[in-house]
């Protein structure tokens, strides 16, 4: 083993030793420098080396030490360095800590206790517990040292070598050997006598809060023994090593003094929490999610922190990340068919505490997995009753429906596309099933002539599926043509008196693409009557409609207005308006029957004759008016003659012998066909006895012969009568 050359003091900076292999190591107070190795200070930098001779060297910046050249090394250091050197020694020599007024050490402790604690001076540090160095602090004591120890061996000589310089103060076989206790950064302990001890074992040493273990003498040096630390399980705070005094003596048998040192401890674990997220939003991963890539994530809990390693396992692949910058979430990718391929997942996350103490925490959770999409169907009713967007239609919403079935539910939405226009809704409870409808433009409607519809359901897992429709249906917006006409009310088209107390049936055609069974109607004043159209038998399309006469006669117009409609539901309203006039004034009239016969008496000739009977008549009665004429049982019927004024007829003599009376009626109509009737009687005599007569001739002329002369004459023929009396 090489010689050790020097022991480090204290450090300011960083300072390094550099191997005969060309490693290097930082510095720390307490560590030894042995034979080959090189100190170097670099820029920042600052040293105290404890001699072997007891002398202490002091190295700056920019300076190296080999201990080749001697203590001094003068070739190798600069005015900065010994302007370094000399503010070290001003703060001493002042009674301050470098440590703590100059630039911090590489590694150390700045709290190191009070000079003269325990026998000398020594420096805390944390061990290495873990595998993991934890870099300590270190402190330098400046207070002035106690009453009778202004020599002591610790400060001088701590590694208890032999002194070599010539200013080395001379110790005889009556000093007191002392020791240094150094306990290290990897839980070696060094023990450094100024002499070598006598009888030095594990009973000279205590330990508070742990354990010493291989203690060893070196080989090499033997003022110098070691040991290993450990200190007490899930421990903070303090460690102590102690060498009482006396517990040792040198080979003289001189008591040696004691010395103590102290580390601070952690062998305390951290505590840990993870936890994991659901998988999804629900906790399942559906078929959708397993073709993508999932973020896992979590929660962590305790002393977790920022950076530490999460491990996540599913099946048998295995991801890893880091806690957040947040220091409480983690997140981890994990492709989604690894995640459908099982059904838990795994988590741990380990964290490390200063002192490099470490815990991990685990967590699992299980979830679902279903990648199973559901079914769907959905259909679409009839656009309109008949399937056909008509005129009327095509100018106004229309509202489409139709069914959804399978696993679709009641809130779905539904999707219908017409042309480029699309319309949402969602689906409805309803009998017997689900239903959906939405409100559509007509003109929409009629500018195409194909529904789209689909719909899209989910089931628990997020699986989702899409059904379609799609529906044909006809557009016809081109509307029908119609005619009506309405015949004359009347024969005459006037409504009479006699008309006007009785229903009238009023007429009319109709044509074009009017068919039977349209209906018409008919309005006169305020009031309507409704009628259908019927086939005539010529083919033709007929209608006619009852009207009491009264309506009529108070009105002078009618309307009739008929409404035909195509297959496709177009309407169209043809009218037509007929005027009429209304004469409810019935004419006026008068008869007379003259006398029978020239006496007015039927006698026995004229019984036996035809007697014309003849009368006048008057007022509005006109030529060729009928007149009745009634002789007893017999009726005998003529007509006013063309001088509208006088009638006669041919009765029987022998019927009027037969009666005394003779009864006459004249009838007239006037243009509107108002009717009046004039009455009348006559009564005669019948008296049928011929009377007795005689009668004689009395000769022709005188001689009772027609001469020439008086065959040119009229001749007087004379003779005689005679009566009954």
């Amino acid at each position: 083993m090489n010689n050790v050359i020097g022991i480090i003091k204290f450090v300011i900076g960083q300072v390094f030793v550099v191997a005969l292999d060309g490693s290097q190591r930082l510095l720390v107070a307490g560590e030894r420098i042995y034979s080959g190795e090189e100190v170097v200070t670099g820029d920042n930098g600052a040293v105290s080396i404890t001699l072997p001779d007891g002398r202490t060297l002091d190295l700056g910046r920019d300076s190296n030490w080999s201990g080749v050249a001697g203590v001094n090394n003068e070739n190798t250091t600069s005015a900065n360095n010994n302007s370094d050197v000399e503010s070290l020694q001003s703060a001493i020599a002042q009674g301050e800590d470098p440590t703590q007024i100059l630039e911090p050490t590489a590694a150390g402790n700045s709290d190191i206790g009070e000079a003269g604690d325990g026998g000398g001076s020594h420096t805390p540090v944390v061990l290495e517990l873990t595998g993991q160095i934890v870099d300590p602090l270190v402190g330098y004591d400046t207070a002035g040292l106690t009453a009778g120890t202004a020599s002591s061996s610790e400060e001088n000589n701590p590694a208890g070598m032999a002194l070599a310089a010539s200013n080395a103060e001379t110790t005889d076989s009556t000093t007191s050997p002392s020791v240094a206790i150094t306990i290290n950064g990897d839980g070696t302990v060094s023990f450094s006598f100024t002499k070598p001890p006598a009888g030095f074992d594990g009973n000279d040493i205590t330990v508070a809060n742990g354990t010493l273990s291989a203690l060893t003498q070196d080989p090499n040096d033997p003022t110098h023994w070691s040991a290993v630390l450990t200190p007490r399980s899930d421990f903070e705070g303090e460690v102590v090593i102690s060498v009482p005094d006396g517990s040792y003596t040198d080979e003289n048998g001189t008591p040696g003094t004691g010395a103590s040192s102290s580390i601070t401890v952690d062998t305390l674990a951290p505590d840990a929490a993870i936890s994991i997220d659901p998988i999804t939003a629900d906790n399942v991963v559906n078929a959708d999610e397993s073709n993508q890539t999932i973020s896992v994530t979590g929660q962590v809990g305790a002393d977790v922190h920022a950076g530490d390693i999460v491990a996540v396992t599913v099946g048998g692949q295995s991801y890893q990340t880091t806690v957040n910058a947040d220091g409480n979430t983690w997140s981890v990718d994990v492709p989604g068919s690894v995640l459908a391929g099982n059904t838990a997942i795994s988590a741990s996350v380990t964290t490390s505490d200063a002192a490099g103490n470490s815990t991990t925490a685990h967590a699992s959770r299980t979830y679902g997995v279903d990648t199973v999409a559901p079914e769907a169907s959905i259909t679409i009713d009839p656009v309109t009753t008949d399937n056909v967007i008509n005129q009327a239609e095509s100018t106004q919403p229309q509202t489409i429906t139709g069914r959804v079935g399978n696993d679709v539910q009641v809130g779905d939405t539904v999707t219908v596309t017409v042309g480029g226009h699309s319309y949402q809704t969602t689906v409805t409870a309803a009998d017997g099933g689900s239903m959906w409808s939405v409100s559509v433009p007509g003109s929409v409607l009629a500018g195409n002539s194909q529904i789209h519809a689909e719909v899209i359901t989910s089931d628990e897992a997020g699986n989702s599926t899409t059904a379609t429709a799609d529906h044909n249906y006809t557009v016809d917006a081109v509307v029908p043509q119609a005619s009506i006409t309405i015949d004359p009310i009347t024969g005459d088209d006037i409504i009479n008196l006699a008309e006007s107390n009785q229903p009238q049936s009023v007429t009319g055609r109709v044509g074009n693409d009017v068919q039977a069974g349209d209906t018409v109607t008919v309005t006169v004043g305020g009031q309507s009557y409704q009628t259908t159209v019927t086939t005539a038998a010529d083919g033709s399309h007929i209608w006619s409609v009852s009207v009491p006469g009264s309506v009529l006669a108070g009105n002078s117009q009618i309307h009739a207005e008929v409404t035909t409609s195509d297959t496709a539901g177009n309407p169209t309203t043809a009218t037509a308006d007929h005027s009429y006039a209304v004469d409810t004034v019935a004419p006026e009239a008068t008869i007379t029957i003259d006398t029978i016969t020239a006496d007015n008496v039927v006698n026995a000739a004229e019984s036996n004759q035809t007697i014309n009977v003849t009368g006048q008549v008057s007022a509005d009665v006109q030529a060729g008016d009928t007149v009745i004429v009634t002789v007893g049982n017999e009726t005998y019927q003529t007509t006013v003659n063309t001088d509208g004024t006088t009638w006669n007829v041919g009765v029987p003599g022998s019927v009027l012998a037969g009666n005394s009376t003779v009864n006459a009626t004249v009838t007239t109509v006037d243009a509107a066909g108002n009717t009046a009737t004039a009455n009348t009687s006559h009564g005669y005599e019948v008296d049928v006895t011929a009377p007795e007569a005689a009668i004689s001739i009395d000769t022709i002329t005188a001689d009772n012969v027609i001469n020439a002369a008086e065959s040119g004459q009229t001749i007087s023929v004379t003779g005689q009568v005679g009566a009954n009396g």
